[in-house]
């Protein structure tokens, strides 16, 4: 029996058209997977900047807490290191009241250093600038120099407070 004739043609252009199918469900369901990864990439986003936002937050109510604290344990340190250089004899005091003499107006109408009695031999000659007393109000290492005009103190907190205002760029 003979058999039928087939189309050649018909079968020739049928292949390619089921490849294309197949192509486009590849392209459908890769595109489907790229728009599922932004989305999952867009969600991961925003959590990340969510806890950014919340880590600096509780960052800055770490510092502000800390910062008091911070403070006084420098203040400590630095008069501890006072302590230790005035023991040591390495800390010219004698230089300090100079410079606060000379920083005081109305010196030449009569001026009286205060400073802590166990400082008051290390600056009890001033070669009759100034009246040197020795008075247990003033800190250890500082001086206050009186004159009519007025008063020109130097001591840890005054330091500590320019050394602050230094580097907040107060000064």
């Amino acid at each position: 029996m003979p058999r039928p004739v087939r189309d050649v043609r018909l079968v020739a252009f049928a292949a390619p058209a089921g490849r294309e199918t197949a192509r486009r469900r590849e392209d459908a369901a890769r595109a489907d997977g790229v728009r599922g990864e932004a989305e999952r990439q867009a969600t991961a986003r925003a959590a990340l900047e969510s806890a950014a936002v919340a880590l600096r937050e509780r960052t800055e109510a770490l510092e502000q807490s800390a910062e008091p604290r911070l403070v006084a344990l420098v203040k400590a340190i630095a008069a501890e290191v006072l302590q230790r250089e005035l023991e040591d004899g390495r800390y010219d005091l004698a230089a300090m009241v100079r410079a606060c003499l000379s920083a005081a107006r109305g010196v030449d109408r009569g001026a009286t250093v205060r400073v802590h009695p166990l400082d008051y031999d290390a600056v009890s000659r001033t070669d009759g600038v100034a009246n040197v007393v020795a008075d247990a109000s003033v800190e250890r290492g500082g001086c206050r120099v009186e004159t009519p005009y007025g008063c020109v103190a130097r001591d840890l907190e005054a330091a500590v407070a320019a050394v602050f205002a230094a580097v907040d760029g107060r000064r």
